[in-house]
């Protein structure tokens, strides 16, 4: 339920939004790669939105977008306009496990990820 909440809340910003365009405006893009030849992201139809009490204009909201298995793009409100990262192993499945909770379709380049993460979504009997 809560799922179907913020998908709704997510669809009904509008993107012409005053509110909404300037709090853009005041955050970096920040590009996010993975190091690790093991390691990818699954790529799903929805973008993990981590929304809290003042949605996007809250500096500690995140939204995330994974755009190839090797590179997500984010929003950041630091004063330091660093534009790239790389992200830990733990980072790189909490992006995962919140991607694929968040989507409806999921592709990644790795079927042992893809497992690992259905699995842990399987109902438990």
């Amino acid at each position: 339920m809560e799922r179907i909440f913020v998908n709704a809340k997510i669809h009904s910003m509008n993107m012409d939004d005053p509110e909404f365009t300037q709090v853009l405006d005041k955050k970096y893009i920040l590009f996010a790669f993975i190091r690790q030849p093991d390691k990818s992201f699954v790529i799903g139809n929805f973008p993990f939105v981590a929304l809290n009490s003042d949605g996007l204009l809250n500096p500690t909201s995140e939204l995330w977008n994974i755009v190839s298995p090797k590179l997500a793009v984010t929003f950041h409100s630091s004063t330091v306009p660093s534009r790239v990262c790389f992200l830990s192993t733990e980072e790189i499945r909490r992006l995962n496990k919140q991607t694929f909770q968040a989507s409806t379709e999921v592709v990644s380049s790795s079927e042992q990820l893809l497992k690992s993460l259905a699995f842990m979504w399987q109902p438990r009997m």
